[in-house]
């Protein structure tokens, strides 16, 4: 397992060095987006009073350093100036968040002022990143200068993100590379969700279910952060950020429920099985609000989200250390899938709620970490359906072996009447008409005189002489002390039982040789015609052998008593004395 945890630890340095810039400090300059055009930026909060065109002349207290912006003021202003000698916007375009809408003036060579206004359901979603797109007004001359006003913004992001660009960061080569390899991914994390449910069919665990909702959820999380599923569905933009909050939320919900029943019982505290139920409540409830309602505690309302996501993500990291502390084999998968997106939560609170840094999103990171948790949770399932089903198998055997025994006396290793009891309907269907009983003449006598070991013997021998292992048409039971009974079908059952009783005292000479006399038996034997059988069960049945038993006995031992039982009328049967054989 320890080359597994290094692997991802790797895995997970890499996606970090490949995530994008939203990670780096807050003064690093912006990612490149389809030709970005614009430099570092200065800010202003302002009233909603003050347009962008004003702002592009007004003398107003710019702040050009490399400070945070804040979302206090109610419109935000971000200017931008653009050198003669780039390439020229044609955007504005930052991480889609919550907003009312933008204002944008812009300013060409010629030095004509040109503005448009967007509420935040106009703005165009773009691929990757989460990002949104918002087309600058613009003539024939080049653009110098831009001044972007942004009403209510509720997360920081969507200020530090902030850029001007020529186009949609998917339609650049390394745009459609990267989107190329990201439905690559979406369509490898389908294929656990197949698993899931092919897996439920055959345990029947609720987390094989919550696994397949982490997965759904998740990839929910990749079609809407990369932009993919405005390639399926018409969406805006702000619908695109609520889905992002929402599927976040449920992500995290299914995840704890997921580990708070795919851990073994013994695994993990009780306490701590219960705080994973609540901290999914509170996750899911948590980014059902701020994603339907972000506006209600605007200026602190992200704040108060990441907060509530620190104690989710410390009681995950307890439940990683309680369960492996326990030495749970399947929280090993499930931590070790953990590991990528710890870090992702980590990286998002620290630049959440640390004033000196950028918040981010740590986008690239976090799609990394999500296949990174699919792939290590499926592996997790697969290995504890494969210790389940071997753990059922096993039970099973368990349960048939006791059975057996149950079913099966043990002396002789013959059936039972029990079980010949419970199956007596099935093997009269199956053609066994013919029932004899059977009883060794003066078994007393042995056991009194030999012993009871010498007794078992004679027991043990009789029983091989009626359980013929090439014989498919008969059944022998043993009864309970030296009484016998045999199932028989087919043609000729007659002479077949007679055969056995006269093969018992050969076998019990071969077998016992101390005995200084033949040990005989005697026999009741009933057949009855399969038309008859409705109606007539074991006990009834057993009832006339037993008595024609008792008759053989009474005539001299060493014989066998026969009755064949003839209809006469629908469900009625008399019986008809066939012979007396001694």
């Amino acid at each position: 397992m320890g080359r597994i945890w290094y692997a991802w630890l790797v895995l997970a340095v890499l996606a970090l060095s490949c995530a994008p810039a939203g990670a780096r400090a807050a003064n690093a300059p912006a990612p490149a987006t389809a030709g970005a055009a614009s430099a570092p930026f200065c800010f202003v909060g302002t009233k909603p009073s003050v347009s962008a065109a004003a702002a592009l002349s007004a003398p107003l207290d710019w702040d050009c350093s490399n400070h945070r912006p804040g979302i206090e003021a109610k419109r935000t202003q971000l200017r931008f100036e653009i050198a003669p000698d780039s390439d020229q916007p044609r955007y504005f375009t930052s991480r889609r968040t919550a907003m009312k809408g933008i204002e944008i003036a812009t300013r060409d060579a010629a030095g004509v002022v040109r503005t448009a206004y967007y509420r935040e359901e106009e703005l165009i979603p773009a691929h990757l990143d989460a990002t949104f797109l918002a087309p600058l007004p613009r003539g024939e001359a080049p653009l110098r200068e831009a001044v972007v006003a942004v009403d209510l913004p509720t997360q920081a992001i969507l200020l530090t993100r902030a850029q001007l660009a020529q186009g949609d960061p998917g339609d650049s080569p390394e745009g459609r590379a990267r989107l190329l390899f990201l439905a690559a991914l979406c369509g490898m994390m389908v294929m656990p969700i197949f698993f899931s449910v092919a897996f439920y069919r055959v345990l029947r665990k609720d987390f094989v279910l919550w696994h397949a909702a982490l997965i759904v959820s998740l990839l929910a999380q990749m079609l809407v952060n990369s932009g993919l599923l405005i390639d399926l569905i018409s969406l805006r933009a702000d619908t695109m950020s609520a889905l992002m909050i929402l599927a976040f939320g449920a992500s995290m919900g299914a995840g704890s429920m997921f580990a708070r029943s795919y851990l073994e019982p013994d695994k993990l505290h009780p306490a701590l099985r219960q705080a994973l139920l609540v901290i999914a409540i509170a996750s899911f409830a948590a980014s059902t609000v701020h994603g339907l309602f972000p506006h209600v505690l605007r200026t602190v309302q992200a704040d108060i989200y990441y907060a509530i996501h620190t104690p989710v993500l410390v009681v995950m990291l307890v439940v990683a250390w309680d369960s492996l502390r326990r030495g749970s084999r399947a929280a090993k998968f499930m931590v070790a899938g953990w590991v990528p997106l710890f870090m992702v939560g980590a990286i998002r609170i620290i630049g959440q709620v640390t004033p000196f840094m950028a918040p981010t999103d740590a986008m690239g990171l976090f799609q990394f970490a999500m296949v990174f948790d699919v792939f290590a949770t499926a592996l997790g399932v697969a290995d504890r359906f494969l210790i389940i089903r071997r753990q059922r198998d096993r039970a099973r055997n368990e349960a048939y072996i006791a059975e057996q025994l149950a079913g099966h006396d043990s002396l002789t290793g013959l059936l039972n009447r029990r079980a010949v009891e419970g199956r007596f309907g099935q093997l009269q269907r199956d053609g066994f008409h013919t029932l004899a009983v059977l009883d060794l003449d003066r078994f007393k006598d042995i056991n009194d005189r030999f012993g009871h070991q010498l007794g078992d013997s004679v027991l043990v021998a009789c029983a091989r002489a009626l359980d013929l292992a090439e014989d498919r048409d008969s059944v022998a039971v043993r009864l309970g002390g030296e009484e016998f009974m045999v199932l028989l079908r087919g043609s000729d059952t007659q002479h077949r039982v007679e055969a056995f009783r006269r093969a018992i005292p050969l076998r019990i000479a071969r077998d016992v040789p101390a005995l200084d006399r033949p040990v005989t038996a005697s026999m009741g034997v009933v057949a009855m015609p399969p038309e008859g059988l409705e109606g007539m069960d074991f006990a009834e049945l057993y009832a006339r052998a037993d008595q024609l038993l008792y008759e053989a006995k009474a005539s001299g031992r060493n014989r066998a008593m026969w009755e064949k039982l003839v209809v006469f009328g629908a469900g009625r049967s008399l019986p008809v004395r066939a012979s007396a054989a001694a």
